[in-house]
């Protein structure tokens, strides 16, 4: 009775996916030779530019490069080799390729340090778009290309003219994977086939359908389109990247993806250990690291394929002839739904019926990824292990978001750290949000991808205030907004402080204009707070203005050096005007004007009174409400004074507590 049960259920889900789910298993979405076109037509072809991030791939650059060299497109196009600290030949075989073939559209740049918060392969990126806009500024669109990736010569032209016929903002194909081995045979089809399952390509191709997805080994993107959603800054972090891109773009117009034999990926998987590595880089990632869904995964992989297979068994040995004529009916229609993509890999038909056992290594090795990345082991690829990156993406996110929190070891977290569960979670979630918004204005040098940074972010907090966050921030953000009453105008006030750095940048701002700065940057995230910690609106609003510009004109004090190599200068006109410095005079003249500490400790009066204002509101505040308060308050306070005892000298180190301090202060704030 059971076994019939579970056939039914697995011939429901059978069902559903061969006739409800886009025919996604006919894999009929192909870019062909017939796509290109004709080589010869009068139009003009817009111009191209091709990047390629590179790490360590010395055993095929060469191939893969002569591939991108050798197209026959009739525009300009260029390719631009970005070396990803490779510690081998890459780049020497690259340029030697180049000059085999009396090659001058080739460019290798040098990737810098991965900062925190990106991932190597966006990192490289990135440089590789800098270039572009250097070398080529009029190219309509760009090649994302990895560089074990192999193309025929008329696969540029194909994905420029279907970009440009069909007006598609992103037109991306799953290169075809290597099976050269047992293992390959068994596998690889069968991955391909999932994502399918995963991403229907017809849905991905329907304009009104909210399904995106690409193949990052292959990707021509629209220049003005990708700058548009702020380059590669909103999804710096992913690990899987790519269909994160195709996500963004999506939101801007149509998308293609497809399959295609004349895109070829050269790396091989000839063991089991190679693919066993490529799942489990990015199988917990695609979960979202949620246990829930990876106990989902498992059931619905296991009622989905194996369910068949051992009813058959099972009927055979029990003599339960349902059961038999059950499974397998279900095995065969899993098998004729695997048939196209076999056919796609050159497979017989008949390869189908070990699709069962391509899922049960498929389950298995998701089960081994979460392990690994609970462990910290995850993600792990050419050296680097990206699981501190990739933690920020759980959606359950409260642990990841304060990991994310706590590696920044500023005050905020340990004056955090001992709130109750609910307000700690809220607390790191706005942390995580502030600082991804400040990371817009302080990391990025490009004022146009700046602007596109911070109109995305309007756009995912609108998105937020209507039950429908997509970033993973905004997602912990989401519960704390619903607990806590968090205003929309509060979270948009802090954007708006970024863009007064992007804007101008702010030098010598008024009086006026400086205190409009901190109530957007500093106290409103302190009405954010203070609802978090449950105060009464008048006196957490009051305690919000007085704290939040004290905070604020410290930071600037302590940080005058380091805004001036941004080009910022927050110390107000009228002050530096009082004590004989020119407002507009370069910054270099103003660090090293000799009135400069005088005009400081003017600046740091006014904190001062601030910081008095402050102990008079926490005063009729109920102190297990404040402590989170009154410990910032204490340490901002020792930073000022230090400031001051120092004379307000520009110096490479900052005035700051040791870990002994810091815990003094924890007792005596947050204990007691």
């Amino acid at each position: 009775m059971l076994t019939t049960a579970m056939v039914m259920i697995a011939c429901s889900i059978w069902m559903w996916l061969f006739f409800l789910r886009r025919f996604f298993w006919k894999a009929d979405q192909s870019l062909c030779h017939e796509d290109s076109g004709c080589a010869e037509i009068t139009q003009e072809w817009p111009e191209v530019v091709v990047v390629i991030p590179a790490r360590n791939e010395e055993k095929v650059i060469h191939q893969s490069l002569s591939t991108l060299l050798e197209q026959d497109y009739p525009g300009r196009f260029q390719v631009i080799l970005v070396d990803d600290s490779s510690n081998d030949g890459t780049v020497a075989i690259a340029q030697a390729t180049a000059r085999e073939r009396n090659c001058v559209t080739l460019t290798v740049v040098q990737s810098t340090a991965v900062p925190v918060g990106w991932t190597g392969k966006l990192w490289a990126m990135t440089h590789g778009l800098q270039q572009a806009d250097i070398s080529m500024p009029a190219a309509r669109y760009v090649l994302l290309t990895d560089a074990d990736i192999s193309y025929e010569p008329w696969v540029l032209r194909a994905l420029v003219r279907k970009a440009e016929d069909k007006g598609q903002h992103l037109v991306s194909v799953m290169a075809l994977l290597r099976c050269d081995s047992r293992w390959a045979r068994l596998l690889i089809p069968a991955f391909v086939f999932f994502f399918q399952k995963l991403y229907p390509f017809p849905a991905v191709n329907d304009s009104l359908d909210t399904t995106a997805a690409a193949a990052g080994g292959c990707m021509l993107v629209r220049r003005d389109t990708l700058k548009c959603v702020g380059n590669l800054v909103l999804i710096r972090d992913r690990i899987i990247d790519d269909c994160a891109l195709a996500q963004l773009i999506k939101s801007r117009g149509s998308i293609w993806l497809g399959l295609s034999t004349a895109v070829r990926s050269l790396r091989p998987h000839d063991s089991l250990n190679e693919i066993w590595i490529m799942v489990t880089r990015t199988a917990f990632v695609q979960l979202e690291f949620r246990i829930s869904y990876l106990a989902g995964t498992i059931l619905g992989m296991s009622l989905t394929y194996l369910t068949a297979p051992a009813a058959l068994v099972i009927g055979l040995f029990t003599g339960t002839w349902g059961a038999v004529l059950g499974g397998s009916f279900v095995w065969g229609m899993m098998s004729l739904a695997y048939v196209p993509t076999l056919r796609f890999y050159g497979l017989p038909s008949w390869a189908g019926l070990g699709l069962p056992l391509a899922a049960c290594f498929y389950t298995v090795m998701t089960a081994s990824s979460a392990i690994l990345f609970l462990s910290g082991h995850g993600g792990q690829w050419k050296g680097r292990t990206l699981v501190r990156v990739a933690q920020i993406k759980n959606r359950n996110s409260s642990q990841s978001i304060q990991a994310f929190t706590s590696q920044a070891r500023t005050s905020f977290f340990w004056a955090m750290a001992l709130l109750r569960r609910e307000q700690r979670d809220a607390m790191f979630a706005i942390y995580a949000f502030c600082r991804t918004v400040d990371d817009i204005a302080d990391e990025i040098t490009d004022p146009v991808e700046q602007r596109a940074g911070l109109n995305l972010w309007r756009e995912e907090i609108a998105l937020l205030y209507k039950g429908k966050p997509r970033h993973p921030i905004a997602v912990a953000l989401e519960e704390s907004v619903r607990r806590f009453n968090l205003r929309y105008e509060d979270c948009t006030a802090i954007i708006d402080g970024v863009a007064m750095d992007v804007e101008g940048p702010l030098q010598a701002p008024s009086l006026v204009m400086l205190d409009m700065y901190c109530d957007k940057v500093a106290s409103a995230v302190g009405r954010l707070s203070v609802q978090v910690f449950g105060l009464p609106v008048s006196t957490g609003y009051r305690l919000s203005y007085t704290l939040g510009r004290a905070l604020q004109l410290t930071n600037i004090l302590r940080d005058i050096a380091e805004d001036a190599a941004r080009g910022r200068l927050y110390l107000p006109c009228e002050l530096l005007e009082a004590h004989g410095i020119a407002a507009n005079a370069p910054l270099v003249n103003i660090l090293q004007h000799p009135q400069l500490p005088k005009v400081c400790a003017a600046l740091g009066t006014i904190a001062r009174s601030y910081f008095s204002a402050t102990e008079q509101v926490l005063a009729e505040c109920p102190r297990q409400r404040v402590r989170a308060a009154r410990l910032m308050k204490a340490v901002y306070q020792i930073s000022l004074t230090r400031l001051e005892n120092n004379g307000f000298r520009q110096t490479a180190q900052h005035p700051s507590l040791s870990r002994g301090e810091k815990v003094r202060l924890v007792i005596r704030y947050m204990l007691f």
